[in-house]
């Protein structure tokens, strides 16, 4: 039921395409081919791939404003946050985008590197080490054990 829907929408929209899979090594002529990578997810999207890969790129990201999207995309600065959900918003902003080529060069001017999955890999394990060394500490000595009430008082008598 999915795929006939999306078919019939396609064929409502003549200037859409429909790329299908492709292969890792295509990445960098299909983005090439892209002015601007649109996420207009409703998940809560935690590190999302796509964004990162746009960013390598240097394509400007037009975002739902939600989860690590909106974390990964400076709005203004390296790409456009929109209401998540509103398609009047996406709308709004796709329309800003493409009529607005200086935006453009400002978006890619702005545009960070993401860090390289090496780098990402040795924070991690840096942080780990730490964390382990701190687990590591040795413990505190026992306390030890508290006199009753009028112990002493007994001991004297």
């Amino acid at each position: 039921e999915f795929l006939k829907r999306f078919a019939a929408l396609l064929r409502a929209a003549p200037g859409a395409r429909q790329h299908g899979a492709y292969a890792r090594a295509a990445l960098p002529r299909l983005v090439a081919d892209a002015d601007w990578v649109v996420v207009p997810s409703l998940w809560w999207e935690n590190a999302p791939l796509v964004i990162q890969e746009a960013h390598r790129h240097r394509r400007p990201v037009i975002t739902a404003d939600i989860g690590g999207m909106a974390e990964m995309v400076a709005d203004g600065t390296d790409g456009l946050l929109f209401r998540a959900g509103d398609a009047r918003a996406l709308a709004d902003v796709m329309k800003r985008a493409a009529g607005d080529p200086v935006l453009w060069q400002q978006l890619v001017q702005g545009i960070r590197p993401p860090m390289e999955v090496e780098a990402a890999a040795d924070r991690h394990l840096a942080l780990y080490e730490a964390l382990r060394r701190q687990v590591a500490r040795p413990a505190r000595r026992a306390a030890r054990p508290r006199k009753q009430p009028g112990a002493a008082r007994r001991e004297a008598a």
